[in-house]
């Protein structure tokens, strides 16, 4: 019964510690200017690399948001800056970088998390086929129809992880 309350009090430090919130003034500086909830940041983060700012996945994707190369030259490209891999590494510059991208694909997706969630997996122009074939629209109650299986999981574990964020993290 004592352990019981011991969780009932203390159950959100416990969170806290099993769901960090690591840069989290960084993160919400930057999705603050873009409209973004700092939450869906983190929980994409959390997912991605452990708020390890030197991961690299076995596709060379790089940094806390897990941005490919391609990808980050593409972002810089579009905001009209210049770039250079090890960009990926920095906290700050990979934050900005994920951030934009993430704002972006919410406007191409009017904002659905769950699609932006996929785009952001398996990149944007699959989905909107995916949309566009009707395999699959957007409902998260069909997340069994997204045909990849990797983004069918990424897109469930993001988003189980958001609404930890939202709950922890008020």
């Amino acid at each position: 019964m004592i352990l019981l309350l011991v969780g009932l009090l203390f159950h959100q430090e416990i969170g806290h510690f099993f769901f960090p919130f690591q840069y989290r003034e960084l993160i919400e500086d930057q999705a603050s200017m873009v409209g973004i909830d700092p939450r869906l940041v983190a929980a994409l983060i959390y997912v991605e690399s452990d708020f390890n700012p030197r991961a690299v996945s076995k596709k060379g994707a790089r940094g806390l948001m897990q941005i490919m190369p391609e990808t980050a030259s593409w972002i810089a490209e579009k905001r009209g800056e210049g770039f250079h891999r090890e960009q990926l590494y920095q906290p700050r510059e990979n934050l900005m970088m994920g951030i934009w991208y993430l704002n972006w694909l919410c406007q191409e997706f009017s904002g659905d998390t769950a699609l932006v969630l996929a785009a952001y997996n398996a990149g944007w122009v699959r989905v909107k086929e995916w949309k566009k074939d009707r395999i699959w629209g957007g409902d998260v109650k069909e997340l069994h129809r997204i045909p990849y299986k990797e983004t069918r999981r990424y897109v469930t574990r993001v988003l189980r992880v958001y609404h930890i964020y939202q709950y922890l993290y008020t």
